[in-house]
């Protein structure tokens, strides 16, 4: 999930109801806005099992300080970087990149929404993922105590909310807490986890024609969709059990949260040169080669840094 996570997020983001139907335009937009759409709500729904399945809930301070740590402090020093390379451009050029946020001159709305996210995406866009996650996770249990005598009806209450955005701006990705309570549901009511294997090809099918589906139609809102996705793309990764395939997404699970934290200021450096030297690559290569260049930085190079800086690293991984 993560790799397809990096997939879709190689730059510039382009919205859907632009797209011109090219091959390249439209592979890109296949992958970016329908496939790897998939990823979030199923690590959302991931999050939310096992959360209720390790009874992490039933201790809500001890909760709080632990998702403090293993969230909130990295999603604030990777957006650091960012909140550098803003704050040099800012104060030397400030016309040749449009920030987010003004951070020089120094604004602590700008820099609370740049690091934490309080009203939008923070200066590491990805990472509203950690904002949300935390906030559905420290609210989940609160849920829990109102919903566990009747979990299918505030299964519905909670779509509800989100559907309508009764809850404000609190959460950024409204589909993230449906998908996080399928997690509950799946945890607390003891769902089979693998009931759905036998279904894995139908299933996935269904996948690939509802993904075909929304670029043909240009639909951007995909939520509903993607709530779905959890139960069409799970049951087709058990094939990937015991293959070369399998093993090496298994041997290197241990740097993937390092991978999702960092991959946007690579691939944002890597941009900006693409665009800045005068080069004949075409685009689909540049789409084809960053995030296989970007993934083999991370998953080789960075993890080295544990050895120089061991407190650091732990702490910017939130302590994984």
């Amino acid at each position: 999930m993560i790799i397809g996570v990096v997939i879709a997020h190689v730059p510039p983001f382009t919205f859907l109801p632009d797209l011109v139907f090219n091959f390249t335009d439209t592979t890109k937009a296949f992958f970016t806005h329908s496939f790897f759409r998939a990823a979030v709500p199923i690590l959302a729904t991931m999050s939310g099992y096992l959360l209720f399945i390790s009874a992490a809930h039933l201790n809500i301070p001890k909760l709080i300080a632990k998702k403090a740590r293993t969230l909130v402090i990295p999603l604030i020093i990777w957006n650091m970087p960012f909140a550098i390379i803003i704050v040099l451009l800012q104060y030397y050029n400030p016309d040749i990149y449009e920030a987010r946020y003004t951070l020089y001159p120094f604004s602590l709305e700008g820099w609370l929404n740049g690091l934490l996210g309080i009203y939008g995406e923070p200066l590491n866009g990805p990472l509203y993922f950690l904002r949300d996650l935390f906030l559905i996770a420290v609210l989940a249990p609160f849920y829990w105590m109102i919903f566990k005598k009747i979990p299918y009806i505030g299964f519905a209450v909670i779509v509800i909310i989100f559907a309508f955005k009764l809850d404000g701006a609190l959460i950024l990705r409204d589909s993230m807490y449906v998908a996080y309570y399928l997690g509950v549901l799946a945890a607390t009511q003891k769902w089979d986890l693998k009931a759905l294997d036998k279904y894995a090809y139908p299933l996935f099918a269904v996948f690939i024609m509802g993904c075909i589906y929304l670029i043909y139609n240009k639909i951007d809102n995909s939520d509903a969709y993607s709530i779905v996705a959890p139960f069409l793309v799970w049951p087709i990764l058990a094939k990937l059990t015991y293959t070369r395939v399998g093993d090496f997404l298994v041997n290197n699970t241990k740097h993937s949260f390092l991978l999702f934290l960092s991959h946007t200021p690579i691939m944002f450096i890597f941009y900006q040169l693409y665009t800045r030297i005068d080069n004949n690559i075409p685009y689909l290569v540049f789409w084809l080669a960053t995030p296989i260049i970007t993934t083999f930085i991370i998953l080789k190079l960075l993890p080295k840094t544990e050895q120089f800086f061991p407190p650091l690293y732990k702490l910017s991984t939130g302590g994984r």
